[in-house]
């Protein structure tokens, strides 16, 4: 029997010198830097496992190399541990067990404990299934539970890719996948599915195998499960649905995943967003990257396996592997266009920034902004087409912000500004509030308005407006905008497969599809030195910092500290931020809200006692967040704001310089505060997809 001790925390392989590097794989003791929150190497779980070192962290667990002391084979242990939820310090000798933290978040620890061992459970009685990482043993220890599973000695499917010139054959692709698609079936009628299928959710075995990991990951989540979305989804991989709060979910959704695995090991190429396509299906053909892919295998993988609606799409593993590996030939693939209704009814379920940008145009931006005039696109007459005097018109149209931005001049649509085509409703208004149905609003169903929360905060990712400027994100990636560009905020016409953007006073950020961010504008204070972030996948851009998002759920900053605005490294479990001069707010997966910086107006200690909220904005001295009720909570500079107070059914929001406006579940705009800047009001807007506030101007994407 092997002693315990001389077992490399690495590895598991014999080591006879602890105190030197470990021969087999480079581990190093004495440089190990271990987290508090870790389990110290050498535990041992319930007299049957030893735990090594760290081999992967996400924000629901944490997984360890282990050993299985009664059966002297190697494993991996994940320790069911909720960033956001929980929290322990193994430091000094202390306790390994892991406390919940208070009130809702201890509720959420324990839904999600539950869940976690309902799954361990389940995935057990597939212990002989070659396509996934079996489970061996599962418990209760240290106040969390564990699961123990087999151990894959190999490589992501990712790093195999990058270590074999990017992709494989047609054949290659299909022979590997086979044993995972049937285990797949297996699981999937036990009622159990995986969610969250990439390239890093798979393991190449060095035999040539292929095993699916991590199944399961996306039901681990305590609580309200879509709160967590910005975390858990893959760009590209994950379907339309995905994206809904509430959204159907089935086999079919990892069989969209699957095929666009598949897709990326024939082309190389990670997939356009599901989300991106809902507009304009930009998929490339096989032949357009050069790849031989017989006619069957791209007809089941392009027109039925990644299909955007549910109902075109394969509706199991076994109708995608009859697809596939059948004797049907398939059929030819044709893109067809959508129509304008076609357009309307995707978008209408839950369209990306991209989507409704596609035709976005800017008329006379410059004009737009001036406080206190409501101006109407050259040659538009008042009342056509619902062009008030916010302006409208219809979508995909030609002229204007297809030019790469705007200079100081600010003019971006056409002649003189123009862009009689236009869909951007660009504004200057006032008193002039809409009259609304409060009523109706208050009787949407939780679902319908969660729905339509979750609809505005996929616009509002690209488009985004502060100071005198605009900028959007257009479906192919790239960036335009249009206004004043004192600093260079505007200088985006070279940015690429950008995803999502935020901008601030002076300068303006982007995330790309890989995760890493780009920044241009005013470089004081080092606010625009983001160009070393990696993996992610939202950016805040603020008076004197900038925030970035990772995947993870932890939070980096950028820029000026002089009030403690840029301490957010401690920040666990966030989806989403704000920034705003010179505070910083993080909204995390359980509602609550963080902050750091400056509190002179009372904007980062108000929000210690929020709650329920699904949305956060910032501006100047001012934090606003949206609760999943549907309503508004201030503080800070907001005395001028507080009939915010009483809105109903609002799905987003965004703070101007004074001021604050309310996108409404029914399409309208409402607005609070020092309004006088805005001129005619926002009583004539309607059909609203995302509302973007300025220092003295509101703008407004209509759907």
């Amino acid at each position: 029997m092997k002693d315990p001790r001389r077992l490399c925390p690495g590895c598991m392989n014999e080591w006879a010198k602890p105190d030197q590097a470990c021969p087999v794989c480079g581990f190093i003791r004495n440089k190990y830097e271990r987290a508090a929150r870790w389990l110290p190497l050498y535990t041992v779980l319930e007299r049957k496992i030893m735990i090594g070192k760290v081999i992967g962290e996400g924000g629901f667990g944490i997984t360890y190399m282990g050993w299985d002391l009664n059966l002297e084979v190697r494993v991996a242990v994940k320790e069911y541990f909720p960033m956001g939820l929980a929290t322990r310090d193994t430091g000094q000798g202390r306790s390994c067990a892991i406390s919940a933290l208070p009130g809702v978040r201890r509720d959420n620890y324990r839904q999600g404990l539950e869940k976690f061992m309902a799954e361990a459970q389940n995935l057990s009685r597939f212990y002989n299934l070659s396509g996934i990482v079996s489970v061996r043993d599962f418990f209760f220890a240290n106040d969390t539970a564990y699961m123990v599973m087999e151990y894959v000695d190999g490589v992501t499917l990712g790093s195999y890719l990058k270590s074999h010139g990017g992709r494989l054959s047609e054949q290659e692709v299909l022979a590997l996948f086979h044993p995972v698609m049937d285990s797949l079936k297996t699981v999937h009628a036990a009622g159990i599915i995986h969610r969250d299928i990439s390239p890093d959710n798979i393991m190449m075995t060095k035999d040539g195998r292929m095993k699916l990991i991590d199944f399961g990951a996306a039901r681990f989540a305590g609580g309200d499960n879509e709160r967590s979305l910005t975390i858990i989804l893959k760009h590209g991989y994950a379907p339309a649905e995905q994206y809904q709060s509430r959204g159907n979910q089935g086999p079919w959704t990892d069989v969209y995943a699957i095929c666009a695995t598949m897709y990326r090991m024939m082309t190389g190429e990670v997939p356009p967003g599901a989300m991106d396509r809902l507009h304009e299906d930009t998929l490339k053909e096989f032949k357009e990257l050069g790849c031989k892919v017989s006619t069957q295998t791209s007809y089941a993988l392009l027109d039925k396996g990644m299909a955007i609606r549910v109902q075109d799409r394969y509706q199991s593993m076994d109708e995608l592997m009859e697809g596939l590996y059948g004797t049907g030939r398939g059929k030819i693939r044709r893109r067809k266009k959508l129509t304008e209704k076609q357009k309307r009814l995707y978008i209408g379920i839950g369209a990306a920034a991209g989507a409704l940008c596609a035709g976005l145009l800017f008329w006379g931006i410059l004009q737009a902004v001036l406080p206190g005039r409501a101006q109407l696109p050259a040659g538009a007459a008042a009342g056509a087409d619902g062009i008030g005097t916010a302006g409208a018109g219809t979508a995909g149209g030609a002229a204007g912000a297809g030019q790469d931005g705007a200079g100081a001049s600010g003019g971006a649509g056409g002649s003189n500004g123009s862009a009689p085509n236009g869909n951007t409703q660009a504004g200057a208004g006032a008193s002039g509030q809409p009259s609304v149905d409060w009523k109706a609003l208050e009787q949407l169903s939780a679902e319908e308005l969660s729905e339509k929360q979750v609809q505005a905060k996929a616009a509002a990712d690209g488009f985004a407006a502060a100071g005198w400027h605009l900028l959007s994100r257009k479906a192919d990636g790239t960036v335009t905008g249009g206004g004043a560009n004192h600093s260079g905020e505007l200088d985006v016409g070279n940015w690429q497969d950008i995803a999502s953007l935020s901008t601030g006073p002076g300068h303006t950020v982007g995330v790309k599809t890989d995760g890493t961010a780009v920044a241009t504008g005013d470089t004081s204070d080092g606010k625009c030195a983001v160009d070393i972030w990696k993996n992610v996948v939202q950016a805040s851009a603020g008076g004197t910092m900038t925030l970035g998002l990772h995947e993870d759920g932890t939070v980096t900053a950028a820029g000026s500290n002089a009030m403690g605005q840029c301490d957010v490294s401690g920040w666990s479990g966030v989806v989403q931020t704000a920034a705003g001069e010179n505070h910083s707010l993080g909204l995390r997966e359980d509602g609550t809200v963080l902050a750091a910086g400056d509190d002179s107006a009372g904007q980062c200690g108000g929000v210690q006692d929020w709650s329920g909220i699904v949305r956060l904005a910032a501006r100047g001295n001012v934090s606003a967040g949206l609760k999943e009720d549907g309503t508004v909570v201030l503080c800070g500079e907001t005395d001028a704001m507080q009939d915010a107070l009483s809105w109903k059914g609002v799905a987003d929001l965004s703070l101007g310089d004074g001021y604050i406006a309310g996108l409404l579940a029914n399409g309208q705009v409402v607005t609070a505060g020092d309004t006088g800047c805005l001129g005619a009001g926002t009583a004539g807007w309607s059909d609203i997809a995302a509302i973007a506030a300025g220092e003295g101007s509101l703008f407004g994407l209509r759907a």
